[in-house]
């Protein structure tokens, strides 16, 4: 099974991280790969790798979006093993073939940075809540 991996390591038990936010984390980065991989890109944002001539004559397209029978791409799906940890993951065995044709699997450092940029927002909002309601739920370092 292929899968991109979500750990959320806080260094802290105060967080009020939950399996919503590493649900919301796992479902943006599916959102990110799907779109790529429609964008005709790999990991890196190169385009595909070019269908060879008989595949793309058998397939009637030189257009690359790794849709043959769409069972690979529709088994994209997150799973959550514990609140901050989770993948995302493709089942059919051939995908670990076809992604070794044509990296999809993942995501680039600015598509990490976007998952980042999201947790960053998502462990602000956790703060803005506990102030409000003047909650200690969250820890912050410092003297």
């Amino acid at each position: 099974m292929l899968q991109s991996k979500l750990k959320i390591d806080t260094g802290s038990p105060f967080t009020t991280w939950t399996k919503k936010d590493s649900k919301t984390v796992l479902k943006e980065m599916r959102r990110i790969i799907l779109r790529r991989i429609g964008a005709g890109k790999d990991v890196s944002g190169s385009p595909f790798v070019p269908y060879d001539q008989d595949y793309a004559t058998e397939k009637g397209s030189t257009k690359v979006d790794l849709r043959d029978t769409g069972k690979m791409l529709d088994s994209l799906g997150i799973k959550i093993q514990k609140d901050m940890d989770g993948s995302v993951f493709v089942q059919p065995k051939y995908s670990v073939y076809v992604d070794k044709k044509r990296s999809f699997m993942g995501l680039s450092r600015g598509e990490v940075d976007k998952i980042l940029e999201l947790v960053a927002d998502l462990f602000d909002n956790h703060i803005k809540d506990a102030n409000k309601g003047g909650s200690s739920r969250i820890g912050i370092g410092g003297a």
